[in-house]
């Protein structure tokens, strides 16, 4: 959640909030994640965290009516899923080498900034500096995540 600002979206945590839905949720203007974290899973994602995630979605449906649906996203140690466990198609995974990069693409990006004082006189670095590292909206989910795999 306390990165969600620092990449230009809306971050809460619903589940610890209202005791329902994800663990985290990411709202930009035109994109929205839900965030389900299952970082103590070792070897692979299970049935009950598909569960859970699809419990989160159908949450987010129901509290966000008037938003597109939301990109699927699982926090975890692993990127495959158990066999049939039932996970949306589209659900990504942010690995800790992912999160690696994120982190390191910004603190690039807020390095740029300091060095691009005073950014009042100059807006367009800001966009500049975040599509370069890939911190845009539309550019986090394939730079910053996973695509879910089945175990065979």
């Amino acid at each position: 959640m306390e990165l969600a600002p620092l990449l230009g979206a809306l971050g809460s945590r619903p589940e610890r909030e209202y005791g329902e839905g994800p663990d985290d949720l990411w709202l930009w203007p035109d994109i929205s994640l839900v965030i389900e974290a299952k970082t103590g899973n070792e070897e692979s994602l299970h049935k009950k965290d598909a569960g859970q995630l699809l419990l989160s979605l159908q949450w987010f449906a129901n509290a966000h009516p008037t938003r597109d649906a939301p990109t699927p996203i699982i926090v975890a140690k692993v990127d495959v899923a158990d066999r049939k466990a039932g996970f949306p198609a589209d659900t990504r995974v942010l690995t800790p080498a992912k999160m690696v990069e994120l982190l390191d693409q910004l603190e690039a990006f807020f390095r740029g900034l300091a060095s691009s004082l005073p950014l009042m006189a100059q807006p367009h670095v800001i966009e500049e500096q975040q599509a370069s590292r890939g911190l845009i909206s539309k550019q986090f989910v394939s730079k910053f995540t996973v695509k879910l795999r089945e175990a065979r």
